[in-house]
């Protein structure tokens, strides 16, 4: 009798899998591509793509309607644009967005710093917490200035940038920066504490991730493969960041794995932002034709210099390949174009298999594969126009999760009772 009651509990499980697999199908495909659809004809009847706005009727939540209350006496401003002004304009507003929780990591229970920790820093402490800046506690000697890794009397594991000040204009702008990226809170951000000034270096403090960044995964220096799960959970997260700095009028510059640190749950945290000052140099470098960083820099910012929010989406559009592919933009195969080179036929065929990482080919969701890859080819696109915004990256993501827990909450109703048949 109860092997003839867990035969029709396997059964009914089974049939009711496929309903709710087919359910998923039905709803993922056609609903997304109809908000794809309808997002960009959104797009393309934009006076300025670039311009922080709200897309009519297409969404009405509760973050919107603060955005808008936050914006509205604001001037459109152009993204593209080396306007002084936006910082100004900016830095008095309250970007803060609910973190009053400090989360904790589930392996190593380290804990995500909150509010007061954010104060002004003096170099001493600063000099003491790294042991004068001892080549021990270097994290990277980076484009504009050396890292590294410290801990302050209350244990608080901090990370430091030292950046050069060559004048005191650069100083205050400098500053202004710091101060507007201090507000920004977001649990895909890496918390920005505070800064130090001594003589002619601004050290800023950051919060420490516990588990390094993407880029150690994605070349397989940690020995450790990122499972699809995973994937998607840092692809989603590097998503709403984002979508989070694009709509409070902050350009990050530059997304790339390295850049994109991890806890040992494999949340996302992007960090190391473009400082304007660091803008100009950055202008300087993309009109040099030996600057090649293929794969994350936008087409129109290397010739052109300017960042916009659309170079930020070609970036996440290239960190989402790799994060398909398995493989990284700056993998150099003689003879052989870039990845991104390589991968457009197949992302505007929709050729899922030949793009997947073959180690976990076995492993993947159909649907979740089928939507980034869609979203990676929006995001790639060589003319910003036709690219994506996160606002849209951000749309099909919700969607696909949406469904997703709605299957999961319905699987586990019907384990559920399974269980209860064969105890009774």
């Amino acid at each position: 009798m109860a092997d003839l009651v867990s035969r029709e509990a396997d059964q009914i499980d089974r049939n009711t899998f496929k309903k709710e697999r087919s359910f998923r199908t039905a709803i993922t495909t056609s609903d997304i591509i109809e908000q794809i659809n309808k997002d960009q004809h959104i797009q393309k009847n934009q006076h300025d793509e670039e311009i922080f706005h709200t897309e009519g009727n297409e969404i009405e939540t509760k973050a919107e309607d603060k955005q808008q209350k936050i914006f509205q006496e604001k001037k459109q401003t152009d993204y593209n644009s080396d306007d002084e002004g936006l910082l100004q304009e900016n830095q008095d507003k309250s970007i803060l967005e609910n973190f009053s929780k400090s989360s904790v990591c589930s392996i190593c229970k380290s804990r995500r710093p909150n509010n007061e920790c954010q104060r002004k820093f003096n170099y001493e402490e600063l000099e003491a917490a790294t042991e004068g800046f001892s080549i021990m506690y270097s994290l990277s000697e980076g484009e504009y200035g050396p890292a590294f890794k410290g801990q302050l009397d209350n244990k608080l594991k901090i990370a430091i940038k030292k950046i050069q000040v060559t004048s005191l204009q650069e100083e205050k702008l400098f500053i202004s920066e710091v101060k507007l990226l201090t507000a920004a809170r977001h649990e895909n951000l890496v918390m920005l504490l505070g800064s130090c000034l001594r003589e002619n270096k601004l050290l800023i403090v950051y919060e420490y991730a516990c588990n390094g960044s993407l880029d150690q995964y994605l070349s397989r220096k940690s020995g450790r493969l990122l499972t699809w799960r995973e994937r998607m959970k840092i692809a989603i997260g590097i998503s709403n960041g984002l979508k989070y700095l694009h709509d409070n009028n902050i350009i990050h510059g530059r997304v790339k794995p390295s850049n994109i640190l991890l806890n040992h749950d494999y949340t996302p945290l992007l960090g190391d932002f473009v400082f304007r000052t660091e803008r100009h140099e950055l202008k300087n470098s993309c009109k040099d034709k030996s600057f090649r960083n293929c794969g994350y820099t936008a087409p129109e910012y290397q010739e052109s210099g300017k960042l916009s929010t659309k170079a930020d989406v070609y970036s996440f559009g290239a960190v989402l390949l790799e994060l398909i592919t398995g493989c990284m933009v700056s993998d150099k195969i003689s003879g052989q174009k870039c990845l991104i080179e390589r991968a457009r036929p197949l992302l505007g065929g929709r050729e899922y298999l030949q793009l997947m990482d073959p180690e976990i080919s076995s492993s993947y969701d159909e649907e979740q594969l089928a939507s980034l890859v869609l979203v990676t080819e929006k995001c790639l696109r060589k003319n910003p126009k036709e690219r994506f915004t996160m606002n849209m990256v951000r749309k099909v993501t919700e969607k696909l999760l949406h469904v997703y827990a709605c299957v999961r909450l319905s699987l586990e109703a019907i384990h559920q009772k399974i269980k209860l048949t064969e105890t009774s």
